[in-house]
This record gives structure tokens, C-alpha cells and sequence, in this order.
């Protein structure tokens, strides 16, 4: 019976979880949409019938560079809404401590961009990817609003899944337990992205796990989500890799596909469905279990 009470209780937080996403995502869609649209009809309302309209509410804003960043900004939301209603009365559950916070808010981005940078040079080292020089000085302004689109698009994944998932799971559930499952979750929430392979999703799981770990052993967001911001922010607007299927946000560099096969390029996915990232996470994995010194003074200090 403890088990059957149990898997109900994983299978109700699940559902939670994931309207918590879809419910201030769906926010997020709408208040952007009712603002470009109202943005496009000033400027070209009285050249506009009914079928423009639509066509650029259902198609052109899917694809609209600017409409993407200003969603990513927008998981802002989300963030908020678990951090007002959890945190005084359960302040370990988003440990978004004081002490240290800057440093280790900066060690985790750096980690993150080298940790991608690393898999990204390999890939292309084995010619995964016909790499262009595509920066110019309009593009300064896109990545500013990427770069800060990340940064709450990282830490929202990581309030919901690795800080509300996690904190309500580990209260009746063993630690293995939680970490299998919220990052099986984690993964789940990414099956309907684009070029979404097996491999991708097993290193989806693995990311899930390596993020777990860390939170585990520093008993902090605040690493992790400048790790996820900075993983997101280097492979898509600098080097020009899809970030989990969702192309079309390369403002540095552009990192075309190759012949190669994807289990060294990840395919239309990106790096993170190929066999590179997965070798790579579970050295980091291995090392953070190991707790080498210098690991847990750069994630725990």
C-alpha cells in the first residue's frame, strides 16, 4: 500500500510540475503576442487584412528571433510565482542563499560555457560542424537580450525541476529516487522540442542528473542555474548550435551541420543528442561523485 500511496503522490506533483510550466508559459505567449501584435497594427494596421494577421500571429512570431528572446526573459514569471509562495515558508526548497551568491553565480556560468565550449570543439575537431563568422554590429543587441533571456530561462528550469521537484519529492522519497525522477521529468518536458533522438534523451536524463548532483552537494541554485544559463546562452547565440531543436538564434558564430553522422553533431537537435555531450556529462558526473577536492570547493565555496 506505502508503494501504491507513494506513486500516486509522484504521479500528482508531476502534474503540478508540469502546469506550473504550461500555466506561465502560456502567460508568457499571450502577453507577448497581444503586445507584438498591437506593436505590428500601429505600424502596418491600415495594410492589413484578417489573413495577414493571423498568418503573423500563428507563423511569422513562431519564427521571430526577437519574439523568442522576449519569451526567454519572460520565464521571469515563473520564477517569482514558486519564489513568493515558498520561500518564507519553505526557504529550503528555492536555496537561493547570501553568502556567496555572486561567486558562485559567476563559477557556474563559467563552468557552464566552458564545460559546451569543450563538447563544441571536439564535435568540430572530429568535423561535425562548417563553422562562419556571421557577427556583425546589429547583433550586439540581440545577444544582450539573449544573453539576459538565458539568464531567467536557466535558473526557471532549475527553480522548477531541481528546486520545487526535487524539495517535494525528497520529502518521502530517497535521494536516488529523486534525482532518477526529476530528471526523468526534465527530459519528458523535452519531447516535443525538434530533431528529438533516443541519444538526446538520455542525455537529457544525464544533464538532469549532473544538475542534481551539484544541487545535492552545494545545497544551492545558484551554481547550477548560471551553469544552465551559460550551457544554453554558448551553444545557441555564440556558437550557433540548435539548443535543444530550436534553431534560428545565431548571432557570432554559425555552426552548420555536416556530413558527419549525429552522433557527433547531435543532428537537428544540436550537441546535446550527441555521443560527445554524453561522455562528457558522465566524466563530470563521475568526478562530482568521486568529490575531489577541487570540485566541491568550486561547487559548494
Amino acid at each position: 500500500m506505502k508503494y501504491v500511496n507513494n506513486g500516486l503522490r509522484v504521479c500528482w506533483i508531476f502534474f503540478k510540475t508540469i502546469l506550473w510550466e504550461l500555466v506561465t508559459e502560456l502567460i508568457s505567449v499571450i502577453i507577448l503576442t497581444v503586445l507584438f501584435t498591437i506593436k505590428m497594427l500601429q505600424l502596418y494596421g491600415k495594410n492589413m487584412n484578417s489573413r495577414d494577421l493571423s498568418s503573423y500571429i500563428f507563423h511569422d512570431l513562431e519564427y521571430d528571433p526577437v519574439f523568442f528572446g522576449c519569451l526567454l526573459i519572460l520565464n521571469i514569471i515563473l520564477i517569482l510565482v514558486l519564489y513568493v509562495i515558498y520561500h518564507r515558508k519553505e526557504p529550503d526548497m528555492l536555496p537561493f542563499e547570501r553568502k556567496n551568491c555572486i561567486s558562485k553565480y559567476i563559477k557556474g556560468y563559467i563552468c557552464g560555457l566552458i564545460l559546451f565550449t569543450l563538447i563544441w570543439l571536439i564535435s568540430l575537431g572530429l568535423g561535425g560542424f562548417q563553422v562562419e563568422l556571421i557577427f556583425k554590429h546589429g547583433n550586439i543587441a540581440m545577444l544582450c537580450l539573449f544573453f539576459v533571456g538565458y539568464l531567467f530561462q536557466g535558473m526557471s528550469e532549475e527553480v522548477l525541476f531541481r528546486g520545487y521537484l526535487y524539495k517535494r519529492l525528497n520529502t518521502f522519497l530517497p535521494l536516488p529516487m529523486v534525482i532518477a525522477l526529476t530528471s526523468l521529468l526534465f527530459a519528458v518536458m523535452h519531447l516535443g522540442n525538434d530533431g528529438i533522438s533516443i541519444l538526446a534523451f538520455i542525455n537529457l536524463i544525464i544533464f538532469g542528473v549532473f544538475t542534481a548532483l551539484i544541487r545535492y552537494h552545494s545545497n544551492s541554485l545558484w551554481f547550477i542555474s548560471a551553469l544552465h544559463s551559460a550551457w544554453n546562452f554558448t551553444q545557441g547565440p555564440l556558437l550557433g548550435v540548435a539548443v535543444s531543436g530550436n534553431g534560428n538564434q545565431q548571432f557570432v558564430l554559425f555552426s552548420k551541420l555536416s556530413d558527419a553522422t549525429a552522433l557527433i553533431n547531435g543532428g537537428s537537435f544540436g550537441l546535446e543528442g550527441s555521443l560527445i555531450t554524453t561522455l562528457i556529462l558522465l566524466v563530470a558526473i563521475f568526478a562530482i561523485t568521486k568529490k575531489f577536492s577541487c570540485i566541491e570547493k568550486l561547487i559548494c565555496k
